[in-house]
C-alpha cells in the first residue's frame, strides 16, 4: 500500500492530462521503469517455474531502481485519478520550472448535492454493448456542483453551481475530449474518505 501524502484540506487544483506544463519526457520515462520493472518481474517468476523443471533460466535486464511497483502507484497516476485529492503538492516535481498550467480549482459537494450525485449514479444503467446510460448526465451534475473557478475562461461558480451557459463555456473552451476527463474529476473528488484519510 502507497503511503498517503496528500493533504485532505489542499485546495483540490485540477490540472489537464495534456498541458504543456507537464514534464512528460519524466513522467514517460518513469513509466516505462515501471513497465521494465513489471516485464522483469515476470521473468523472474518464470525463472523459478524452470529452476523446478531444470530448465534454463532467462537472464534478468539491469534496470534502476524504481520506487513504484505499478503505474497506479505513480504521483501523476494518483493525481489524475483522484486518489490523491487533487492536492498540486503531490505532483509539483513532475511540472516544468517555471510553468504556469492551465488550472481549474475544484470543490467538494455540500450534503444534498452529495446525496444527488448518490442518486443519478444509482440510477445508471449498464447497456447491452457496456456503455453506461445515464453517465452524461450525471458527469454534468459533478461538474456544475464540482467546479469552483476556471479563471482561464472567467467563470466562478455561485452558491448554486455553474449555470448551463457557464457549462457550454467550458465545453466550447476545452472541448469534449477535455471536458470529459474534468467532469471525472469532479466526480471522484466526491468519493468518500478513506479509512486512513479519515484518521489524519
Amino acid at each position: 500500500m502507497i503511503p498517503l501524502n496528500h493533504r485532505i484540506d489542499a485546495i483540490p487544483i485540477y490540472i489537464f492530462e495534456r498541458d504543456d506544463a507537464w514534464d512528460h519526457d519524466r513522467i514517460a520515462a518513469e513509466r516505462k521503469l515501471i513497465e521494465a520493472w513489471h516485464a522483469r518481474r515476470m521473468i523472474e517468476a518464470a525463472n523459478v517455474e524452470a529452476l523446478a523443471k531444470g530448465e534454463k533460466q532467462q537472464p534478468l535486464p539491469e534496470l534502476e531502481p524504481c520506487a513504484w511497483e505499478r503505474w497506479r502507484d505513480h504521483p501523476v497516476a494518483r493525481y489524475h485519478s483522484g486518489e490523491s485529492r487533487f492536492d498540486q503538492s503531490t505532483i509539483a516535481g513532475y511540472l516544468k520550472p517555471g510553468a504556469k498550467p492551465t488550472i481549474v480549482k475544484l470543490r467538494s459537494m455540500n450534503l444534498p448535492q452529495w446525496g444527488e450525485l448518490q442518486a443519478l449514479v444509482e440510477a445508471e444503467v449498464r447497456g447491452p454493448d457496456g456503455d453506461i446510460v445515464g453517465r452524461t448526465r450525471t458527469l454534468v451534475f459533478a461538474m456544475r456542483h464540482g467546479i469552483d473557478e476556471f479563471a482561464e475562461l472567467k467563470l466562478k461558480a455561485g452558491s448554486r453551481g455553474l449555470t448551463d451557459a457557464e457549462l457550454e463555456t467550458i465545453r466550447r473552451g476545452i472541448g469534449d475530449q477535455q471536458w470529459i476527463p474534468l467532469a471525472y474529476a469532479c466526480m471522484s473528488l466526491q468519493n468518500a474518505l478513506t479509512p486512513d484519510e479519515s484518521f489524519r
